[in-house]
């Protein structure tokens, strides 16, 4: 008999034999026969069967036995499924890998159907089921069977996510075998289509990440001719990716070129690029997509869904969740809220810049801290040799001290407060220095209106204010080099990077100590806080002209600044990666994109519910009153008419006398009776 006694290295474990299919065929034999045997021979021994030639890591037995042991209704255990773990193009390879025990803890996720090189089973359950079924003519159709009539009454069937063995083919259903048993099992066929459990995706996603290298797609479709912080955000999280030496990044780009440009220069290792058209083709899934800033709507989601194994989102801040004027259209904020609900559903991590941020998003139960982590951006400087300086051309002849306020013109950046605090200096304390004013204007949530009312009501301002608009990196650089204080009286930020850049351009800034600056700055530097002109006055005008309490308050900014760098960024990063592959697995995850799938058909059954009344409407229009009145539901023309006026029609030579006698006929049986 082709059955071989094994010895658990845990002397409280159950005893094993092992029945190896190849010397059952070499003994004429099946394997179920065999097996069948073996459970009598040795009556209280659990079972192994070996339906392929392979040798075994160390420690095999004692994984499968202990997965067994773990749930009492388990019947059968097998190991990971190799040739699930990677794309179409690497399977060859991964087919002739050597069997792997994989590190970490074992979670063993239900399989529906039994399958593999190796399968465990339990001798209660060999029991239950009174053995194998030596009817069937393959070792694969014997152990799906078992696993089938297993599931049939209430056991499991589980997969060992600790031990990988690649397969080799032999272990796989043929189609004779699928025949007699989806005669047996019509679930079966369920449980062949069905794409694996979220359990299972897991498990096959921590094996992945064991085995090489981490794969990420990180969505850089925001890069374009503009740098302004998600941009910066995108461009120096890849950069620091690549120094950790840990990650394969794939960036995805968009049509603009400007800072994409610099993805070819900056030769990263294992940094590669592919296209938006190349991403809505088929691309291999990487172990991680990772959107480095908000989703904002669903369509962003069905791109980045087949790009990787695992979802990553970087959710910078809930301010357009919450400001319908953000938007063209109340509808418009509708949809964002709707995308951001699903996506952060749908992540398996989202990360954020700070405590603060985080706890907005738990407060509108968006978020399960489970699959959230804080990680900070750096603030270091890029390294950029003698980098490209350019003074804006409106202050070419202008000469006289400035406050610069950065940032566009969003209704939470509160430029109206600027503009008052600027008044207040120039009244309280005959400062003779200017505001200027450098970033884009909004479309929608602007604080243009709020600012004119401050220049009507402060003639004052008259000359004062320089407004710059979208201005360029080399300008940017100027600025920051020239200006006597950064004004930044924003009322929320989910980080708030700008006054870690003045410290670095060793300049004051005026700030709030609200929200994400609370945590991050101390309260002392704060000069804006509490919203108090005058106070805020006093404050900011010393640190305009007091060298040494520019000093004092630069020198703070920058010990706190020196603690976060890009460094650790990309760091902390890959280790939210980790967590992600290693989170545990969520059906709601899979029923948000469900129900993104299910809105998208219903979305294309419309239109063509929309398309189909257009042309019907058309067709009606064509057709006319009287044509309807011939052959509509109720025409007056049978089939067989219409068919024979169709063959006159047809004929002209033959229909033309036909259809003019008619007309004739028509106009004397009708003249005197009115238009005809």
């Amino acid at each position: 008999m082709a059955q071989t006694p094994l010895t658990n290295r845990d002397p409280d474990g159950p005893s094993i034999v092992a029945c190896r299919a190849s010397d059952a065929a070499g003994a004429g034999e099946t394997i179920a026969h065999v097996a069948n045997c073996a459970a009598r021979t040795h009556p209280g021994a659990d079972l192994v069967l070996l339906l392929e030639d392979f040798e075994p890591p160390g420690g095999w037995l004692e994984r499968l036995s202990s997965c067994a042991a773990a749930e009492s209704t388990t019947a059968t255990v097998t190991a990971l499924p190799g040739g699930a773990l990677e794309g179409e193009d690497q399977r060859d390879e991964l087919a002739d890998a050597e069997p792997v025990a994989l590190p970490g803890e074992a979670h063993a996720p239900r399989v529906d159907l039994v399958c593999g090189p190796c399968v465990y089973v339990t001798r209660a359950a060999f029991r239950l089921l009174d053995g194998f079924d030596e009817s069937l003519p393959t070792s694969a159709s014997v152990v799906a069977d078992f696993g089938m009539r297993a599931r049939g009454i209430g056991l499991a069937n589980v997969v060992t996510d600790d031990l990988l063995l690649p397969p080799r083919g032999e272990a796989c259903l043929d189609a004779d075998d699928h025949t007699e048993l989806l005669r047996r099992h019509p679930a079966l066929c369920a449980a062949i289509q069905q794409p694996p459990s979220a359990a299972v995706e897991r498990s096959l996603a921590v094996a992945r990440a064991a085995l090489r290298k981490l794969s990420v797609t990180v969505d850089a479709r925001s890069l374009g001719p503009n740098a302004g912080g998600t941009q910066v955000y995108a461009l120096e999280l890849i950069r620091a990716l690549a120094r950790t030496r840990e990650v394969r990044t794939r960036v995805l780009v968009g049509p603009h070129q400007g800072l994409v440009k610099q993805l070819d220069t900056m030769a990263l290792d294992d940094t590669s690029v592919i296209t938006y058209e190349q991403a809505l083709g088929k691309v291999e899934p990487t172990d991680i997509v990772h959107r480095p800033q908000q989703v904002f709507t669903v369509d962003d989601l069905d791109l980045l869904r087949p790009l990787g194994h695992r979802l990553v989102i970087t959710h910078m801040d809930l301010i357009a969740y919450h400001n319908p004027t953000y938007f063209a259209e109340l509808e418009h904020w509708r949809r964002h809220v709707r995308a951001t609900r699903i996506a952060l559903a749908a992540a398996d991590q989202v990360l954020f810049f700070s405590s603060h941020a985080l706890r907005d998003a738990e407060r509108e139960a968006l978020i399960n801290p489970q699959h959230a982590s804080i990680v900070p951006i750096g603030v270091d400087p890029d390294g950029s040799e003698d980098p490209e300086i350019t003074r804006p051309e409106p202050l070419a002849n202008r000469d006289e001290p400035f406050m610069l306020c950065l940032g566009s013109d969003y209704a939470h950046k509160n430029r109206p407060f600027a503009l008052e605090l600027t008044a207040e200096l120039r009244r309280a304390h005959a400062w003779s220095g200017v505001l200027v004013f450098a970033g884009s204007h909004v479309e929608h949530g602007s604080s243009a209106l709020g600012e004119l009312r401050v220049l009507e009501r402060r003639p004052e301002l008259e000359g004062a204010v320089i407004d710059l608009g979208p201005i360029s990196d080399s300008e940017r650089r100027w600025l920051m080099a020239h200006t006597r204080a950064l004004v930044y009286p924003s009322v929320l930020e989910g980080f708030g990077l700008v006054p870690f850049e003045a410290a670095i351009a060793g300049v004051p800034c005026l700030f709030a100590s609200q929200s994400s600056l609370a945590e991050l700055l101390p309260a002392e530097l704060a000069t804006l806080s509490g919203w108090d002109i005058e106070q805020a006055g006093a404050r900011a005008n010393e640190l305009l002209v007091d060298e040494s309490a520019r000093e004092r308050h630069v020198e703070a900014a920058r010990r706190v600044a020196s603690e976060f760098r890009w460094q650790s960024c990309g760091q902390q990063t890959v280790a939210a990666y980790r967590r992600a592959i290693n989170s545990t697995a969520r059906e709601s995850a899979r029923v948000a994109w469900e129900a993104l799938s299910r809105e998208a058909e219903i979305v294309r059954l419309d239109q063509a519910v929309s398309d189909m009344s257009q042309e019907h409407g058309a067709l009606l229009e064509d057709i006319g009153a009287d044509g309807l009145a011939l052959v509509g539901p109720h025409g007056l023309l049978s089939p067989a008419d219409r068919r024979a006026l169709l063959a006159l029609a047809a004929r002209p030579a033959l229909g033309r006398p036909l259809f003019a006698a008619g007309r004739v006929g028509y106009r004397l049986a009708h003249r005197g009776k009115g238009p005809g």
